[in-house]
């Protein structure tokens, strides 16, 4: 009785090993759009994942890990030069990102709903400037053995980060330009290969 049991642990064990599957990220392929608005106008750019994967289990998402290279932000929609740098900087200084003290962002996936097809209902920390909050929201996830492609939008409220800038919960943005606080981010995901 006690080698039937311990064969069935054995051949349950490396069941699980052969179901769950890790997937590293293409990070150069994959990407991090930012759309961030103003009342009347906005601005956009992008930022790098420094490393990533994804936890599959029978062909289903379960999980996953990404790292965000704060270093990396740039502004898209800027031609000239000298502004566009401006308002880099700016995103990287203190009223923001503080980039300097929290070179890295997280997001890690904590609970996933399979709803159909190749839709999902993800929750995850994502943490900036070392502050935790968790988000949720929907994505597509198509899944062919070791390859994944992932898209999402995620709308999220800065000022649970600390970043309060201009925020149109402060009494002294009244007055001036105020910055909205959710801002939106377009996650584009993929293998490697």
């Amino acid at each position: 009785m006690k080698k039937i049991t311990l064969l069935l642990s054995l051949v349950l064990i490396a069941f699980v090993s052969v179901s769950q599957q890790t997937i590293n990220l293409n990070t150069s392929a994959s990407s991090i759009k930012w759309i961030g608005s103003k009342v009347k106008s906005q601005h956009e750019g992008n930022i790098d994942f420094s490393k990533g994967h994804l936890i599959i289990n029978d062909g289903k998402l379960t999980g996953g890990e990404f790292v965000i290279d704060m270093t990396t932000i740039t502004c898209t929609d800027i031609e000239d030069e000298k502004y566009q740098n401006k308002l880099v900087d700016h995103l990287k200084d203190p009223d923001f990102f503080d980039v300097d003290n929290f070179k890295t962002s997280k997001v890690k996936i904590t609970k996933v709903k399979y709803l159909d097809d190749n839709h999902y209902s993800i929750e995850c920390d994502l943490t900036i400037k070392d502050i935790t909050n968790s988000i949720n929201f929907d994505a597509i996830v198509e899944i062919k053995g070791d390859q994944f492609y992932s898209k999402a939008t995620i709308i999220v409220d800065r000022t649970k980060w600390g970043i309060n800038y201009k925020s149109t919960k402060s009494i002294e943005a009244v007055s001036k330009s105020l910055i909205l606080d959710d801002f939106q981010i377009d996650l584009y995901l993929l293998s490697q290969k």
